[in-house]
């Protein structure tokens, strides 16, 4: 997931309280505030209001779904009787 930080926040991941990962919006790899985050993180930051999510950066996800699945990106598992 792509998100970009707009205050700091630190993420917990929930398999390991005992790491703690600190996002600056002064960060990145360009300094823009922009990072790939694992989806846990980036949910929780957006859901506390602490960053924007740029996965589709403003496109409608529904043009990325690319297989049919109603979900956007990837490919979905095919059964033995769909092959």
């Amino acid at each position: 997931m792509r998100v970009r930080f707009t205050e700091p926040f630190d993420y917990v991941p929930t398999e390991d309280p005992r790491i703690l990962v600190a996002f600056s919006p002064k960060g990145g790899a360009d300094g823009d505030g922009a990072y790939t985050v694992r989806r846990e993180a980036g949910e929780a930051a957006i859901a506390a209001g602490k960053a924007e999510d740029l996965t589709f950066n403003g496109a409608d996800p529904a043009k990325f779904d690319h297989d049919g699945d109603k979900r956007p990106g990837g490919a979905k598992k095919k059964t033995d009787a769909e092959a």
